[in-house]
């Protein structure tokens, strides 16, 4: 919001923190924005789901589900990345689903590759979608252009990630998405590891070390 990278840790990907300044840090727009989201990937399933349909009823039927899902919509009064993170989401479905069914071409590779890139730039975890819609890209590309748009793809794509990764390697000194993934994936994994027996003992002790001292080191 103040335009530098001073305060930056490498604990957010910026799709989210740029939606809290787009509000202008105001929580109450930024709720307000959220419920357009909602709505938002309501449309954009009831379109995927005509693309694959011509029931419009059903396709109505799905289109309902991010409204009548409860736990879905009291989230989105919650100052949380995953409203902006399923829109982006299912925006890129819809792209990808087209695909399969009118094929691509350059252009619409590029608008894949950029909505697949802003999704993951919400929450990381997203990155492994990258090999599924390359797939779509380069079995139901338009014959002749199938490496033009597998091209346009990957650049697209890429070019973002790789960008704020660099952002990070400059600023923090890790080249990566977010230090917040290591220690997801680290608090997901010691519960299971801390309980492991003496025949991974080595293992196990290292583990604990490690997350003490980073238990610390937030503190």
């Amino acid at each position: 919001a103040a335009l530098d990278l001073t305060q930056h840790d490498g604990d957010r990907t910026p799709g989210f923190p740029l939606l809290l300044v787009l509000a202008g840090l105001n929580p109450r727009l930024t709720l307000l924005l959220q419920a357009l989201l909602g709505l938002g990937a309501s449309a954009l399933l009831y379109l995927t789901a005509r693309e694959i349909s011509p029931n419009r009823t059903l396709s109505f039927i799905v289109a309902l589900s991010p409204t009548v899902v409860l736990n879905q919509l009291f989230m989105e009064t919650n100052l949380l990345s995953e409203h902006l993170t399923t829109v982006l989401a299912i925006a890129t479905l819809y792209v990808g689903v087209r695909f399969v069914i009118r094929g691509t071409t350059r252009g619409s590779a590029t608008w894949l590759g950029l909505l697949a890139a802003a999704t993951a730039l919400a929450r990381p975890v997203y990155l492994g979608l990258f090999p599924v819609y390359l797939l779509v890209v380069i079995l139901f590309a338009t014959p002749g252009r199938r490496v033009a748009s597998t091209s346009a793809f990957l650049a697209a794509a890429f070019v973002p990630i790789l960008g704020w990764m660099t952002v990070n390697a400059i600023t923090i000194g890790q080249f990566g998405m977010s230090l917040r993934l290591g220690l997801g994936l680290m608090n997901h994994a010691a519960p299971f590891i801390e309980h492991a027996d003496d025949r991974y003992a080595t293992m196990r002790d290292i583990l604990r070390r490690h997350r003490e001292a980073v238990a610390q080191t937030e503190e």
